[in-house]
């Protein structure tokens, strides 16, 4: 599909690859924008200017069946390979090497919108101040997020290919950054000091949230150790639950 819509477009006779590769990498970019625009959906909400005595809220938060909607969306199509942009004809004509990380990047992005600070806090800020209408709880959110993601670890023969090996080490990544933040580091007149940071406060239930889901999973893994053949499957979820731990105890 890729091959018919970018080849006749960039490949000219007598030019190099460099058309085709800016193309390429403009489908990507586009692709990853449209979908953060269904990731928009979880956590937002829908507004409407209001004047003076005019009745009603301003902001009204994305019904919970549209939130979940879009979640199904994106495991179906954000985190599940999109193998129509997987075109080998493209591929080795820009280079010898590289559609798992062009692709997956492209994913990674995608997911690390998802799991975006503000959009968690949003979520649970939803909570904190009941609306009267029906809620998509962020533990709810969260969950279904780990099991799109995770989705190899229900089957009864687990394999998980290298593209969806890459997103799995990207959710991890961003696990780790919600439990264990960089350091802020404090300049002052004195010598640069390190102090711990963390974007969640003693009312904020994302870390305790997103710590439950790293045992939920860490557990399925466990699970699905003995339901797997594929030696670089087994070696990943290995890998995959020693990171676990990593992040869940980094000082042990």
């Amino acid at each position: 599909m890729v091959e018919h819509l970018l080849m006749p477009a960039a490949i000219r006779r007598g030019e190099d690859n460099s058309d085709l590769t800016e193309l390429y990498d403009k489908l990507l970019d586009q692709w990853s924008t449209e979908m953060e625009h269904v990731v928009n959906l979880v956590g937002g909400s829908d507004s409407r200017e209001k004047y003076g005595s005019q009745p009603g809220p301003r902001f009204t938060p994305v019904s919970a069946g549209r939130q979940r909607q879009a979640v199904r969306f994106l495991a179906g199509n954000a985190f599940q390979t999109p193998r129509y942009l997987l075109d080998p004809a493209v591929f080795r004509r820009m280079e010898a090497n590289g559609a798992l990380r062009r692709v997956g990047s492209a994913q990674s992005r995608v997911l690390n919108y998802l799991l975006d600070s503000d959009r968690l806090d949003r979520l649970a800020d939803y909570e904190a101040v009941p609306r009267g209408v029906p809620l998509y709880p962020l533990g709810e959110m969260l969950g279904d997020v780990r099991r799109s993601v995770w989705a190899e670890l229900a089957a009864s023969r687990v394999y998980i290919d290298p593209f969806r090996r890459f997103i799995q080490r990207s959710y991890l990544a961003q696990a780790d950054a919600k439990l264990n933040p960089a350091p802020a580091v404090i300049i002052s007149s004195g010598p640069v000091r390190a102090r711990a940071r963390s974007s969640y406060g003693p009312n904020n239930d994302v870390r305790a949230l997103m710590r439950g889901e790293l045992l939920a999973l860490d557990a399925s893994i466990s699970a699905a150790l003995g339901r797997t053949s594929d030696r670089t499957t087994r070696l990943h979820l290995l890998d995959s639950r020693e990171e676990i731990r990593r992040i869940l105890d980094p000082d042990r």
